[in-house]
């Protein structure tokens, strides 16, 4: 299943009527500018996305919209660049113990 796919399914599951099928691909079109250059999660994006989508349909967001927009957002800036080296956003780093002298 391809990223429009699932958008519209995600959108479909989200929303009481169907959106347009050109207010669906304008809020995907703004989430993957947000992205842009970005090697990010299809939940981050797909979460953005919902949330512009609702905006640009004047639907009021509650609490949980807020927070999935602030979580998915968070993910995008700690995401890496595309062509990094870096390939996850887990940072590894040896542990000392109290013990070590």
């Amino acid at each position: 299943m391809n990223l429009k796919e699932q958008w519209k399914l995600k959108a479909q599951a989200s929303l009481l009527e169907p959106p347009k099928e050109e207010y669906l691909d304008y809020a995907l079109s703004e989430a993957e500018e947000i992205a842009k250059g970005k090697v990010v999660p299809l939940f981050a994006l797909l979460d953005i996305a919902l949330v512009r989508l609702k905006l640009l349909l004047k639907i009021e967001l509650n609490g949980e919209d807020e927070l999935l927009y602030k979580q998915a957002l968070g993910v995008i800036k700690d995401a890496p660049s595309e062509g990094s080296e870096r390939k996850s956003n887990y940072k590894s780093q040896i542990r000392r113990s109290e013990f070590d002298l």
